[in-house]
């Protein structure tokens, strides 16, 4: 039996890497031939406190420019466990609570989710706290689960350092512990650069059964920063090669994550420029 020949990736940016302003998002995708936009902030504002009239005019824009939605950054499970006490503070991107239950904040992205047309929700693994097990994660996935299913939506978990699940074997065991189709993993290369992992061709192989969507950026531990994909420590040719060989014949969407704030624009666009170039020499090469 042949390998299948892997497709070539759907491309798509993080809404506020580029700059504040969603339209430069937009220009830069279509300047620079991306598919898609990831919604974290919309003109300053978090996904889920626009207004439907904010949410439905930004929708617009980026439909009307040929872009699609590759998903919306919450902040769910991006707070402290209930009677836990968080080691560190997330980074939540201007969204308060403000006395929200979980449910509501979960109803809020979904509706949020509903008129950007996209079926992702981007969710966290609660802040990291002592002592953590992978059950303690099992109430509110049940529950997240149980929206998705009822809203045909999918929850992308991401290893975040400031989390309980912030390396690549966290992610797979996450995966493998809560195994349903409407939780799917999001990997991110810069995030476990950044805790010290590299990951192997074998671990990644774990994740891919249920990965289709990842996030890249780039870590470097001698700078204590991100930088522009590879000018850091990520092993970027190795690990496209394990993520093609993974998809099989599946589209994989690829989303820039840059965190470079003292050059929002310029870094996402050396870093789209160099993803594009190792990905076709990864595609070539196959």
């Amino acid at each position: 039996m042949s390998t299948p020949t892997p497709k070539p990736p759907r491309y798509a940016v993080i809404s506020d890497e580029t700059g504040p302003d969603l339209d430069t998002a937009i220009d830069f995708c279509q300047a620079e031939g991306l598919d898609a936009i990831e919604i974290r902030m919309v003109d300053g504002i978090a996904p889920l406190s626009l207004t439907d009239a904010q949410a439905r005019d930004a929708a617009r824009r980026i439909h009307g420019a040929g872009l699609t939605v590759a998903g919306i950054a919450t902040p769910i499970l991006k707070w402290a466990m209930p009677g836990k006490e968080a080691r560190d503070l997330g980074d939540q991107f201007g969204f308060d609570r403000a006395g929200l239950s979980d449910d509501d904040i979960t109803r809020a992205a979904i509706r949020v989710a509903d008129i950007f047309e996209t079926r992702n929700l981007r969710i966290f693994s609660y802040l990291t706290h002592d002592g953590f097990r992978l059950d303690d994660l099992a109430a509110a996935l049940d529950r997240l689960i149980e929206h998705a299913e009822a809203h045909d939506k999918v929850l992308l978990v991401e290893n975040e350092p400031v989390c309980n699940i912030g390396r690549f074997d966290e992610l797979a065991a996450v995966l493998e512990r809560f195994a349903h189709p409407r939780l799917q993993g999001l990997p991110d290369i810069g995030n476990s650069a950044h805790v010290g992992e590299y990951p192997s061709s074998e671990l990644v192989a774990r994740l891919m059964p249920r990965v289709y969507h990842a996030h890249f950026k780039d870590y470097s531990a001698s700078q204590g920063r991100f930088v522009p994909l590879g000018e850091g420590d990520v092993r970027l040719d190795g690990y496209l090669a394990a993520l093609f060989a993974g998809a099989g014949e599946r589209q994989l969407t690829f989303s820039l994550e840059t965190h470079t704030p003292d050059q929002p624009l310029e870094g996402t666009r050396a870093s789209f420029r160099k993803l594009k170039e190792s990905v076709e020499r990864a595609l070539s090469s196959s």
